[in-house]
């Protein structure tokens, strides 16, 4: 059983769009790994710039400790 030129040709132009879809998907997937890194390089940097985590009721013992 042959594969027809026709065949091969549909097969290569699906191949093609496949690999463009994916392509694209890998492009927008950086953009958004390079938007995050920059949102947790400023969480970074306003948490150092606060000095240390804060201290409040939540973090204290109950009275019957």
């Amino acid at each position: 059983m042959s594969t027809s030129q026709y065949d091969l040709e549909a097969k290569v132009m699906f191949l093609e769009r496949t690999l463009d879809a994916l392509n694209e998907a890998l492009v927008e997937q950086n953009r958004v790994i390079e938007r995050l890194e920059l949102r947790v390089q400023r969480l970074e940097k306003r948490a150092e710039a606060k000095g240390g985590p804060e201290v409040g009721p939540h973090d204290e013992a109950p009275p019957h400790y």
